[in-house]
């Protein structure tokens, strides 16, 4: 199985490098990502270095295609606070409609990964639909889990550093029955780049955990299926993972998984 894990591992950091494109302009470096926006856009950010260190942006262009597609952040708004949310999570800052961050020689490829993730969860605003604004997904998640803390044992809102010196965010680290551990992300709209951004983050840091500190760390993928369930393929990926993809709609399987008393 190890075997399988190195070359799975090694594939997929050499495709991000491979699709990785660098372009040197007059005062700035734009960095292509293989990642692909909500307009199936590829992200660019362009790195200019300060006095003090580099300046990383989107140039603007995130929140311009939003408001192209009829996406607005009226001020006071809740869609507003969502991107101030979003912004927080990531450490990223807005100077006028720009996404940005600071940071030294020492943490641009940190910088660039948090820009990077901001940017795919902002863009993902795009699929919120209007009618159901007011109870955002994640919403709905903290509060069950809030009115449910007699079985739920979490800590919300962690960051773990991954074999890569990358440092991954996960919505939630439960105690579980058994006093197992299991990293919960939480999954408003599953496509193919959440699916890939789940199994990236949970590649890199459960192998660290055991590695390191020999940690046995179990991970939950909680998917919103009011819509539409989960697709099998995207299942599938998990399982061979072995992460658990549990729709929010079924709170059996998830207090079965979840909870720390049966």
């Amino acid at each position: 199985m190890s075997t399988v894990i190195n070359l799975v591992e090694q594939s997929y950091f050499d495709w991000i490098k491979q699709n990785t494109k660098f372009t040197n302009l007059n005062e700035a470096v734009e960095l292509s990502s293989p990642f692909v926006d909500s307009l199936n856009e590829n992200i660019k950010l362009y790195i200019e270095p300060s006095s003090d260190g580099f300046k990383i942006t989107d140039d603007g262009y995130t929140l311009w295609s939003l408001e192209s597609m009829g996406i607005s952040f009226r001020k006071g708004s809740h869609r507003e606070r969502m991107l101030f949310q979003i912004m927080d999570r990531y450490n990223v800052e807005l100077d006028d409609k720009t996404l940005y961050v600071t940071c030294d020689k020492d943490n641009i490829g940190k910088s660039i990964h948090y820009l990077i993730q901001a940017v795919l969860t902002i863009s993902d605003l795009l699929k919120t639909d209007k009618r159901n604004i007011k109870s955002l997904f994640f919403e709905e998640v903290e509060k069950y889990f809030e009115q449910n803390k007699h079985i739920y044992n979490y800590f919300p809102d962690l960051e773990i550093q991954g074999k890569s010196k990358l440092t991954h965010k996960f919505d939630y680290l439960m105690y579980t029955k058994n006093d197992q551990k299991k990293l919960v992300r939480v999954v408003n709209h599953l496509d193919q780049i959440q699916l890939e951004r789940i199994l990236l983050s949970w590649q890199d840091t459960s192998q660290q955990r055991l590695t390191r500190y020999k940690e046995q760390l179990g991970m939950v993928a909680l998917i919103n299926d009011s819509e539409k369930q989960i697709p099998r393929k995207f299942s599938d990926a998990f399982n061979e993972y072995g992460i658990e993809a549990i729709g929010f709609s079924n709170k059996e399987k998830i207090k079965e998984s979840l909870a720390f008393v049966s």
